[in-house]
């Protein structure tokens, strides 16, 4: 689904943090995380951070996530990073 956005960010040469919902079909499609997704200015995904732990009501929908996508990223004269 992110294929359209991936071209952009290539076409324009600009970095991209998307927060998003998504269902995680690798981890049985069951669960919705809310994700933040890095898109670099060649249009590759470099990674998705699941929010570690859902708050209050948001844990009767989304699942806890991981520690896999906290990163940060080098963008020209700087490292970027982000929390969802």
């Amino acid at each position: 689904e992110l294929d359209e956005l991936c071209a952009i960010a290539k076409e324009n040469s600009i970095a991209i943090y998307l927060g998003m919902i998504e269902r995680a079909h690798n981890r049985g499609g069951h669960s919705l995380y809310c994700s933040l997704v890095y898109i670099d200015n060649l249009g590759k995904i470099q990674s998705v951070h699941r929010k570690l732990q859902p708050t209050y009501e948001e844990r009767l929908t989304w699942a806890p996530g991981d520690g896999n996508g906290l990163q940060v990223h080098p963008l020209k004269d700087f490292s970027v990073g982000g929390l969802n």
